[in-house]
């Protein structure tokens, strides 16, 4: 059987004609759209500029650096006496009150005497008693020598002489020790001040039996007064006789300048803490022992010195620095720095006068990061 083959029609062609042009238009596009692909994947990523950070900023000027320590203590006397009674008597007299002053000799206690000078009476008479005896007694031991010489007595009479001599000689030896002792108990009735100063405290009053060691009236001296403040363990090595002080005492509106006079490195065992004492000068009018006293000890001071705020130094890769602006860009400048004081450190090296310093402490600050500087536009 023979297989008959029929020419496509017009219409079939033109369609085949058209789905070739779509599927070669189809891979064009795909194509290019590949191309184009390829083309973003190789051209380089833009870099978006970084957004200015805000921040303060400060001015290096040259100015006066102080490195101290502050402490708060009182004014003391640097003599303090407690007067306490030596003898068993009854308390006669006190003429002052607490707060007066008194001048250097002024009886300031009086304690009864009456004991001491009836003692006193009888061990007198029994000193003239004991003359009368010894008198006698050498008359009759001069007689008595001669008598032996002339072998009118025997040896044991001008013997007993001697023994009676000798032994009133030693009971007025006696006497006078007594008497001296006497005298001197009765002396410590009298109190008598050591010094110029003020009754700070009376302990008895008159009437009252006083006790040997039993105080009686504390008494301290106007002047010299010091300021004495206690200082913590850790401030001591940097601490020293003659350093300057500046002492502040708010009770009478004084400021005083002066030099550590005493530094006690010994500690108080509870706080662990020693003491440091500065004289206060003696024309201060109205300034009295326990009364407040801020003092201030300067460790060292610089007459000009760059200083910055502490929050402005930085720690880099081990090194300390700071940012400096340049152009409202943020610069990294190493520096050594030097002593602290509460905020504030002192710059030895590395910046100059008149520069601009970042001084706020975000931790997106760089090297080259742009600035927003509020007011200082044209840095």
């Amino acid at each position: 059987m023979t297989e008959t083959h029929t020419a496509p029609s017009a219409s079939q062609k033109r369609r085949q004609r058209m789905a070739l042009t779509g599927l070669a238009l189809l891979l064009a596009l795909v194509t290019a759209m590949a191309a184009l692909r390829v083309g973003e994947r190789l051209e380089p990523v833009p870099v978006l500029p970084r957004a200015p950070l805000a921040v303060d900023v400060e001015q290096l000027r040259q100015e006066p650096f102080v490195v101290s320590h502050k402490y708060t203590g009182s004014v003391e006397a640097h003599q303090r006496v407690i007067l306490s009674a030596r003898v068993t008597a009854v308390v006669k007299e006190i003429p002052f009150r607490e707060g007066q002053t008194v001048e250097k000799g002024q009886l300031i206690a009086l304690l009864d005497d009456q004991e001491m000078t009836e003692d006193l009476g009888r061990l007198k008479a029994s000193e003239q008693r004991t003359r009368s005896e010894l008198d006698f007694w050498e008359t009759q031991l001069r007689r008595d020598e001669k008598l032996f010489k002339a072998g009118t007595i025997p040896e044991r009479n001008r013997d007993e002489s001697r023994r009676m001599v000798a032994t009133l000689k030693a009971s007025l030896r006696e006497n006078s020790e007594e008497q001296a002792m006497a005298r001197t108990r009765r002396d410590y009735t009298i109190l008598n001040a050591p010094f110029d100063g003020r009754i700070q405290a009376i302990s008895v009053l008159p009437g009252e039996l006083a006790m040997p060691g039993k105080s009686l009236v504390e008494l301290v001296a106007s002047r010299p007064l010091k300021a004495v403040v206690s200082v913590p363990q850790s401030d001591l090595p940097g601490l020293g006789k003659g350093l300057p002080v500046q002492v502040r005492i708010p009770a009478v509106n004084a400021a005083l300048a002066g030099r550590v006079d005493q530094l006690y490195p010994a500690l108080e065992p509870g706080t662990r803490t020693a003491t440091l004492e500065t004289f206060l000068r003696s024309d201060t009018e109205g300034l009295l022992p326990g009364m407040q006293a801020d003092v201030e000890v300067v460790l060292q001071y610089e007459e000009s010195a760059l200083v910055l705020p502490f929050e402005a130094l930085r720690e880099r890769n081990g090194e300390s620095g700071v940012y400096v602006v340049r152009d409202q860009t943020a610069v990294w400048r190493p520096v050594t720095p030097g002593a602290r004081t509460g905020r504030r450190i002192r710059i030895i090296d590395g910046l100059e006068n008149g520069e601009w310093v970042v001084t706020t402490p975000d931790p997106r600050l760089a090297d080259g990061q742009p600035l927003w500087l509020a007011g200082k536009e044209g840095l």
